[in-house]
């Protein structure tokens, strides 16, 4: 299980703030009270954000900034919470959860969901609309975004690798393998293959003498790799007396090959095309970084010392 939805906070939020109001440094003791009321799992308590910090306390101040925003809640000095009378007549009158539509409703957080999506106050567009409607908070929707960039990434480079020559398809892996700290502080790479074969495309030297080996294999194909594929290329490491394999690929494996792969060693190892792509988007190979976002984040723990 994850942690629930952003907006499945808000009532929570709202029903411990009335419980306990005022209350002191609330979001601290926040977290602690709604982690016990939801009864969320220790993994779950765990989330960490891809950004970093806790997900749950993420989730728990952004319950805090939208229902002060519409005036449900309110600061009285530094850390201190209280619930207002707006929020106290919401919460008798409504029941169920508090969505971020239902927070609209109020002039103040429509105010501030129009300045935060870029518009100005009191002018209707459409990223106000998004942000009156959406289930995220706006650190989730920032990582969401991520994700859908990072996929259509994906989808470019697995086209682009589609089309290469395949021995640029080749040095690509080895690029790849040096990039991930492969050989690179070592004996270096070989580049041996030639397209077409079951024998071997690349070598990592991992020492110095040349003793400890990794072997590649690059296919890159359209149609799945099957068994007969990977255990030639099993073979053609024991013809080598070699320990460690790799295959990649911009096509797919099928579950008979990874069957056989798990079967006959722990170190001949099979990474299909979205996982190579993957990798190489982690490791900076054929792609560059154009932007880097620093999130700001409020040090409450500074303020409420």
């Amino acid at each position: 299980m994850s942690l629930p939805a952003f907006q499945k906070f808000l009532r929570p939020v709202l029903e411990v703030i009335a419980e306990h109001s005022p209350m002191d440094s609330a979001r601290q003791k926040i977290p602690v009270i709604i982690a016990s009321k939801m009864r969320f799992s220790d993994e779950e308590k765990a989330e960490i954000l891809p950004s970093g910090g806790s997900r749950l306390r993420s989730r728990c101040g952004w319950a805090l900034t939208y229902l002060t925003k519409a005036g449900l809640l309110e600061y009285q000095s530094r850390g201190r919470v209280a619930i207002t009378s707006k929020g106290g007549e919401y919460l008798k009158d409504n029941q169920g959860d508090i969505t971020v539509a239902d927070l609209n409703k109020f002039e103040t957080f429509r105010d501030f969901s129009q300045v935060e999506s870029g518009g100005s106050p009191n002018v209707e567009n459409a990223n106000a609309a998004e942000i009156a409607t959406t289930q995220h908070d706006p650190e989730t929707r920032v990582e969401l975004a991520m994700k859908e960039i990072k996929a259509r990434t994906v989808t470019e480079l697995l086209e682009l690798l589609s089309q290469v020559d395949p021995r640029f398809f080749e040095r690509v892996i080895l690029d790849l393998m040096i990039a991930m700290g492969y050989g690179s502080n070592t004996g270096g790479m070989e580049h041996t293959g030639r397209s077409g074969d079951f024998g071997i495309d690349g070598i990592i030297h991992m020492d110095k003498l040349r003793l400890d080996k990794i072997y590649l294999q690059a296919k890159r194909w359209q149609g799945p790799i099957g068994r007969p594929d990977v255990q030639g290329f099993y073979g053609a490491l024991a013809g080598k007396r070699a320990m460690k394999g790799v295959i990649m690929t911009t096509s797919y494996f099928t579950q008979e090959a990874k069957d056989f792969a798990d079967t006959v060693s722990n170190s001949l190892i099979l990474v299909d095309g979205k996982a190579l792509a993957g990798l190489m988007i982690d490791h900076s190979v054929g792609v560059s970084k154009r932007k880097i976002f620093a999130l700001a984040e409020i040090d409450h723990d500074y303020f409420d010392e």
